[in-house]
Parts: structure tokens; C-alpha cells; sequence
């Protein structure tokens, strides 16, 4: 009373048999047909395809109906008689899914920037730099291999970050993460963390001290990308903010910004989005009659790269932080004073780097003389109005004709 089932299982264990050289298999599979029981005859074929199954991974088979994992690559379908999609937006140049690179020299508030995101999403706020913030998960991952406990700890509390709202925040603090490290967990560990609660932001802070790659690496960095970090936001639906430090330009050359950043250049081609920050102008410190200090900091915001394309926007930042006696960081606020233009932004710039050359040099200088150290001619419009506004501001002074120093002096 063997059906077709039966038969079939038997003719497999019978193939499989002879392949491994056991031939209990078969025997087993006569048995199946034997039994009348047609309750015993499931019974006996579960036992027996389990038994199959375990030989198979011993002798490292495979059964034949497996296919090698590049059959299971399919193309993009295009959807051209859809409408174009509207970008997911975390907030503006917050594109969920994708890796964006925060740029900043050292002290250029890539830190505070990234930690006010991650209390802005844990507090649910309407509002992030100014801009509309739309928190789907209300969670935020923060890796932080930078600062230290109680510098964190202080900035997420000056920001606003509450108790009830703590556990929103998983913070791992220097743990030793090296993503794209040869044989590490730590890509599997984040995905683990996503998948268990999801999170409307990772950052990492910073990309040289919690990944593997050497930094001048190119070809390392793009496999840090297409490896790692693009397919986790990718499949998570999440923001990855990798911040990244800038270099200082060597002396008598001049560096676009948006390659600026140190080490390779596929940290910033790899990345979906680019978003840099700059100091602008000197701190302002002042005593509170009540004790303690208030400090300002003003920073520009600006997108380098946004594979959508698009003007190019400048922001100007200004941090706002009161600190104790004893310098402890009690509140800070970012608020977003708006755009500036780029023509005067550039000619700000211009004006601190020509100001950095003169306290390097610590004497006046000829106007060729500080060309020639920025890597511009000495007739570049951007460099001669910096110059300009210099001297009419008082940041510049000309000692005698043709020269040029750093604060009060004669001028002709």
C-alpha cells in the first residue's frame, strides 16, 4: 500500500545511499514501501529525510535542487510608467537609507552637530538645524570612539536629552568598533542592534577611529561602503552619519573643501551625501554676573555633494553653551541664523586663511608673498576683497605700502 510519495522517497534514499556508501538508506526507504500504516509511512519518511539531510551536510552534499547564490541576482525594475519617487527624508540632506559624510576640521562642531540630531529624534522635535525633522522610529544609535564619558554625557544632557527619554539613546562608547576589520562582527552586531529596534539614525564618530581602512586607502575605503556601511542602511532603512576629519592644507597649496577631508578621496565619493562645517570668525566668551561663563560659536553649514543635485546652500550655525565656574557644560542650543552668500562666505574664508598665514609668519607680508603661501594669484578676485574687507574691518593693517599684517597699525 505504497503510494507515489513513498516510492519516490525511497528511490532517493536509495541514490543518496550509493552516493555516500550507506546503504542503510535504502533499506530504510523498503521499509516506507512496506508499511501499510499509512500514519507509520509519514512517520518513517520524516525520520528518513532527517536522516538524509544530516548525511548530506556530513559529506558535504548539496541537494541537487540548490542553486549557486549568483542565480538569485536579479536586475532593477525601472517602474518608467510610475512616477518619479519622493526622496524619504529624515530631514533635508538626510535621506533614509544612505550614508551621509559629516566633514569638519578638528573644533568644527561635526560632534555637537551629530549629538544635537540624535537628542532631536530621541525627544521627538519637530525640528533639527532650522530644518523640518521627520523621526519615524524615535530611536537614534550613537558610536562614539572620540569623546570622552563625561564630555558626552554632559553634551547630551546641555542639549536637552531628558531621563524619560534616555533609553531612546543607545550609546556604545569606545568599544574598539572597526567595521570592515577582516573577520570582525561589528557589521553583524550593528545589523543585529537595527533589527532588534530600529533606529532612525546611526552615527559614527569618527570614520578613522571606528573603521578599518587604512585612511589613504582608496580601494579599502570604497570596500568600508559597498560592504558595510551602504548595504546596513540600505536594509535597515536607516541614516548613517559618518563623521570624517579635515586636513590642513600644505603649505602653498589650496584644497576645495569638499575634498578636504583627510585620507583618501573615496570617503566622500562613496558617500550619498557630503555635509561640511566650518568655524566662523573667534569665540565669544562672557561672565554671567550669576557665576559661570556664556560662550558663542558661529559655524557654516554647507552641502558638498547630494546626488540629486542642486543649488548650492550656505548656512551660518551659532552654538550657544553656558558653562559653571569650573567650565562643566550646563545648557547649549544650535540655532540656524540662515543663509549667507556664497561670494561673501568665500571671501570670509579667504580672510581667515590669509590671517592664518600672517600668524604663522608672525611679520608683515607682501601681497604676492601671501598669494603664493594660499596657492591663488595675487590678482584672484576672491583674495584681493579679502584683503579689502581685512583692512576695512580693522583684521588687517598695512604697516607700510605694499605690505600687509595682522591687527591696528598705519595705514597708507
Amino acid at each position: 500500500m505504497s503510494g507515489p510519495d513513498a516510492h519516490e522517497t525511497t528511490n532517493l534514499l536509495r541514490r543518496v545511499g550509493d552516493q555516500v556508501g550507506d546503504k542503510r538508506l535504502g533499506d530504510r526507504g523498503l521499509l516506507i514501501e512496506l508499511e501499510e500504516d499509512e500514519a507509520k509511512r509519514s512517520e518513517l519518511q520524516a525520520e528518513a529525510i532527517e536522516l538524509l539531510c544530516r548525511r548530506l551536510d556530513r559529506n558535504g552534499a548539496r541537494p541537487q535542487e540548490q542553486q549557486p547564490a549568483w542565480t538569485q541576482r536579479k536586475p532593477l525594475e525601472l517602474k518608467m510608467g510610475e512616477e518619479p519617487e519622493t526622496p524619504d527624508l529624515l530631514a533635508p540632506g538626510l535621506e533614509r537609507g544612505t550614508v551621509v559624510a559629516l566633514c569638519a576640521d578638528t573644533g568644527g562642531a561635526k560632534s555637537f552637530t551629530a549629538q544635537d540630531l540624535v537628542v532631536a529624534v530621541a525627544e521627538s522635535r519637530d525640528t533639527w538645524l532650522g530644518k523640518k525633522l521627520d523621526a519615524r522610529h524615535g530611536h537614534s544609535v550613537l558610536i562614539d570612539e572620540e569623546n570622552p564619558a563625561r564630555i558626552l554625557r554632559a553634551r547630551l544632557r546641555a542639549l536637552g536629552l531628558t531621563l524619560e527619554s534616555e533609553p531612546y539613546v543607545r550609546c556604545f562608547h569606545r568599544l574598539g568598533v572597526r567595521f570592515g576589520a577582516a573577520g570582525s562582527d561589528w557589521t553583524r552586531w550593528l545589523r543585529s542592534e537595527l533589527e532588534r529596534q530600529p533606529a532612525d539614525v546611526v552615527v559614527i564618530d569618527t570614520g578613522i577611529a571606528a573603521t578599518a581602512p587604512e585612511v589613504n586607502d582608496n580601494d579599502a575605503v570604497a570596500r568600508l561602503y559597498t560592504d558595510h556601511l551602504r548595504p546596513l542602511a540600505a536594509d535597515t532603512g536607516t541614516v548613517i552619519l559618518l563623521l570624517l576629519h579635515e586636513r590642513k592644507p600644505q603649505e602653498g597649496a589650496r584644497i576645495k573643501q569638499t575634498f578636504a577631508t583627510m585620507g583618501a578621496r573615496a570617503w566622500i565619493q562613496q558617500a550619498d551625501t557630503q555635509l561640511m562645517l566650518a568655524k566662523r570668525g573667534k569665540s565669544e566668551e562672557e561672565e554671567l554676573e550669576e557665576g559661570g561663563f556664556r560662550l558663542e560659536s558661529r559655524f557654516v553649514v554647507a552641502t558638498g555633494k547630494l546626488r540629486d543635485g542642486g543649488a548650492e546652500v550656505v548656512e551660518v550655525l551659532r552654538l550657544s553653551s553656558k558653562l559653571r565656574e569650573d567650565r562643566a557644560l550646563l545648557e547649549a542650543e544650535i540655532v540656524n541664523e540662515g543663509e549667507v552668500d556664497t561670494a561673501d562666505e568665500r571671501t570670509a574664508e579667504m580672510l581667515e586663511e590669509i590671517a592664518e598665514v600672517l600668524v604663522e609668519t608672525a611679520e608683515p607680508m607682501r601681497k604676492r608673498s601671501i598669494a603664493a603661501r594660499l596657492g591663488v594669484k595675487p590678482d584672484d578676485r576672491t583674495f584681493t576683497r579679502a584683503l579689502e574687507v581685512g583692512i576695512e574691518g580693522g583684521r588687517l593693517n598695512r604697516p607700510k605700502r605694499g605690505t600687509y599684517a595682522l591687527g591696528e597699525g598705519e595705514d597708507d
